[in-house]
């Protein structure tokens, strides 16, 4: 029988705040422990920093300006092609539980036919504490419990006084990821004999550490003493950049930047709360995949299962003086992690430096699953790295948001800013933060990168033009 899909996405996770990807204080003993028992991959990125783009990528194998999907209320057409409906006609019982955020959603369950066949669905937590929606799985949970409604803002004030930063009101088991991973694991513990004739693929979409940042007590209380690392900004780097992030940040506009008027101690301090937060979080985050973990091992399938761990895209933690997510193409916003625990391989603690997309996504599920892909289509089927059957990926990876675009070739990686016609380069080996952009007017040996620069481009457009981008999108 094929192996059973296990796809773990959370929301807003920047690769390098695991332990397994190097932070230095990161508590996440499961997740650290999945990449020891499986593949993690070093350069994995989105094609979009903000949630429903980058998950449209992943469950059609298409980029951006391919499936239009440009913004969070670009709800995806349903005529895509989705790779949960492929699995489910060749075979595989499919489920989704958490947040998907691609179609409208009434109670629980989308308004199109997208091939996941069990659905318990939730909102994000931005759309919870916004009040957008009140309807769902975990509405449900709420008010059969008695439970209080999430916690609400009523001002941008209020906000930024928080940092988007506070501790949970609810239990482990009542916070909305808990809820979520306690319904993913019933749903293992009853996928009985009769299913267990077919495989299943599971999406859990757990809603951290995307913001609020709202971990419960115990773990914030984990980083008790523990020195939060500072975050990387140098506000002289601003002049480098495009006029676009000049003005954002010069506007001191506070719901995602933070002004570089106010950058100083105190700020850094509050940043650093914000911080520990965000990885007390991510360890509440680890526990739930520990939990998933154990429970195929209890259910005797974790050896006949693959487990995939990703995010749908970043953010920047005061990197670059923003904080949360936002529409610049940096590296905290578009560097995500992945993992892929494949136990019937026998691969462990294998660590994988090619390029790969969250494109690629696609066509390895269905790899796994043994079910032959679209003819056309872009996405790369990512399990020969992970056999190691191959060591090569892609040669670059792209991401793009409205006018902006980016490319990662080797060590470098060029923006470029179409409605200011600006670019920016960085060594990304040696400048993982961007900071200092190597073509910037000021620098003098700015045309020694005269050939890179034009290598970049002209592999930029060729990408936008065979991937189908209309003429006029670069």
């Amino acid at each position: 029988m094929q192996p059973n899909i296990i796809f773990i996405l959370v929301d807003q996770l920047r690769h390098d705040m695991l332990g397994c990807y190097g932070h230095p204080v990161a508590i996440t003993p499961n997740i650290d422990q999945l990449a020891a028992h499986g593949v993690l991959f070093e350069n994995f990125y989105a094609t979009n920093p903000i949630c429903l783009p980058s998950r449209a990528s992943m469950i059609t194998g298409k980029y951006v300006h391919d499936h239009h999907c440009h913004h969070n209320i670009d709800l995806m057409s349903s005529d895509e092609i989705c790779f949960p409906a492929l699995l489910r006609d060749n075979g595989y019982n499919t489920a989704v539980i958490g947040k998907l955020h691609l179609w409208e959603q009434w109670n629980g369950h989308c308004a199109v036919d997208h091939g996941f066949q069990f659905q318990s669905l939730t909102e994000g937590k931005h759309s919870q504490h916004s009040r957008v929606e009140e309807s769902g799985m975990y509405y449900d949970y709420l008010n059969e419990h008695d439970l209080p409604l999430p916690f609400s803002y009523d001002s941008k004030e209020q906000i930024n006084k928080m940092f988007w930063s506070r501790i949970s009101e609810y239990s482990p088991d009542d916070h909305i990821d808990g809820v979520i991973t306690n319904r993913a694991i019933r749903f293992i513990d009853q996928h009985d004999n009769k299913l267990r004739q077919r495989p299943f693929m599971m999406q859990i979409g757990l809603c951290s550490p995307h913001e609020f940042y709202d971990p419960p007590q115990g773990y914030y209380d984990l980083y008790e003493g523990i020195d939060i690392p500072e975050p990387t900004y140098v506000p002289d780097s601003v002049a480098q950049k495009s006029n676009m992030f000049r003005d954002a940040v010069d506007k001191k506009l506070t719901d995602f930047y933070l002004p570089k008027t106010a950058w100083g101690q105190e700020t850094i301090e509050k940043v650093k709360a914000m911080r520990r937060h965000y990885l007390a979080t991510i360890s509440f985050i680890d526990d739930q995949v520990g939990k998933i973990v154990d429970a195929l091992k209890r259910n005797a399938i974790y050896d006949n299962s693959v487990i995939v761990f990703a995010a749908d895209h970043g953010e920047y933690q005061g990197d670059h003086g923003m904080i949360i997510k936002n529409n610049f193409l940096y590296e905290p916003n578009v560097h995500v992690p992945l993992i892929i625990s494949a136990p019937a391989t026998a691969r462990e603690n294998i660590r994988v430096d090619a390029f790969a997309q969250n494109v690629d996504l696609f066509a390895t599920f269905l790899d796994i699953a043994g079910v032959a892909k679209p003819e056309k289509s872009y996405s790369r089927s990512l399990m020969p790295l992970v056999k190691g059957s191959a060591i090569e990926g892609r040669e670059a990876v792209f991401a793009e948001m409205y006018d902006r675009r980016m490319i990662r070739k080797g060590k470098y990686k060029l923006l470029y800013y179409g409605n200011e016609k600006y670019l920016e380069l960085y060594d990304v080996d040696i400048d993982p933060l961007e900071q200092h952009n190597l073509i910037y007017a000021g620098n003098p040996d700015r045309d020694g990168y005269n050939e890179i620069v034009k290598e970049l481009l002209m592999e930029l457009v060729d990408f936008f033009i065979n991937t189908e981008a209309a003429p006029d999108s670069v």
